[in-house]
């Protein structure tokens, strides 16, 4: 008896260590219209160079040691699982009350860009070390809050935002990750972004942290389950005020 006890648990010592780092997210699959998007087919190993300098973005953010999505488990448990891994957002820094227009100044002021787009297309792949996937999106952009000085972006036209997270279909099976800091774009939507510039690829990297926003109905809703300081449930935050007020104030040096 005491064998079979301790084998059960020997059994149970990996998913209890998957589970420190993954859990599923009930909520996450209410959310928006990612959950029923089409997967992007992927043949793993085949990235093109562009790919390979967006997963490089990422790669070193997620840990060995749960597997890799490339290869099949061989276990439906481990499959299911896979069909929609979640990453927790975490502990991050503690911030300090503020409004939304003080805490979103802090991030236009670090941002490369601003701009408000809509979401047209996106293709997932993995990352090279074959641990979590990442996206990239296509928007066209409605409107520029920020420009980039090294590379200017006009209205109307197409920008490539690369994303953590994403959903593939590999030889059949599917795979999605979603970080909980970085909740994935629905195509169609209207989203608010502050963004990193990527020069090897002329792309961007929406990866920063609690500065990605979809816009309903003229107010703008924080796109990650981390706390968003100025943002209260219930309480709207209307984007052509607060963007009003965000860009005419002056960074400090």
């Amino acid at each position: 008896m005491r064998r079979l006890t301790t084998t059960l648990l020997l059994l149970s010592v990996p998913w209890l260590v998957i589970g420190a780092f993954w859990r599923l997210s009930i909520g996450q699959q209410q959310k928006g219209k990612g959950q029923d998007e089409a997967a992007t087919t992927i043949e793993p190993g085949n990235m093109n160079e562009r790919q390979k300098q967006h997963s490089k973005l990422y790669d070193e953010f997620y840990p060995r040691g749960h597997g890799r999505l490339d290869e099949d488990p061989q276990n439906q448990r481990i499959r299911d699982f896979q069909s929609n891994m979640y990453k927790p957002p975490g502990l991050g820094p503690i911030m300090p009350p503020m409004t939304a227009v003080e805490f979103m100044r802090g991030r236009w002021c670090a941002a490369d860009a601003v701009v408000v787009g809509n979401v047209t297309d996106k293709a997932s792949q993995l990352l090279a070390s074959a641990q979590f996937l990442f996206t990239e999106y296509n928007l066209v952009v409605e409107k520029v809050y920020k420009n980039n000085a090294l590379a200017p972006i006009s209205v109307d036209g197409n920008l490539t935002v690369v994303r953590p997270g994403g959903k593939v279909q590999i030889h059949g099976r599917i795979v999605r990750t979603v970080d909980g800091r970085y909740l994935p774009l629905d195509i169609g939507s209207r989203v608010l972004l502050f963004l990193k510039y990527v020069p090897q690829t002329n792309s961007y990297d929406s990866a920063v942290q609690r500065a990605s926003f979809k816009i309903e109905n003229g107010t703008v809703i924080p796109l990650t389950d981390q706390n968003v300081p100025g943002f209260v449930t219930n309480v709207p935050v209307d984007l052509t005020s607060t963007m009003g007020s965000v860009t005419t104030s002056d960074c400090l040096k």
